[in-house]
């Protein structure tokens, strides 16, 4: 039998994954219009926006709506397993059939 606390740990799950990516943008554009929100590619090894969470940019591949461009090589490991995540969740996402 499935606890209460299973039960709301699956609810949960099912919420977060839910959720679109337009649900990320939580006004910050109207705080600092330097910070876009909007799907872009990267080409620059770059670390930005570090004091407004969760808009971080770290490399080419980290960072929520933020990726490097393709064929891009990543700048160092902690941006390779970023592009490594990007690849499955783009791949997931071509597997999904609504």
């Amino acid at each position: 039998m499935r606890t209460p606390h299973h039960l709301f740990t699956l609810a949960l799950f099912f919420t977060f994954i839910s959720v679109s990516v337009e649900a990320l943008n939580v006004g910050i554009q109207a705080a600092d219009t330097a910070i876009s929100v909007s799907k872009e590619c990267s080409r620059t090894c770059e670390s930005e926006f570090c004091s407004v969470p969760p808009f971080l940019r770290y490399g080419k591949y980290c960072g929520l709506l933020y990726s490097g461009c393709p064929g891009e090589k990543p700048c160092d490991g902690l941006d390779a397993c970023c592009m490594k995540h990007d690849d499955c969740v783009q791949a997931m996402n071509s597997l999904v059939v609504v």
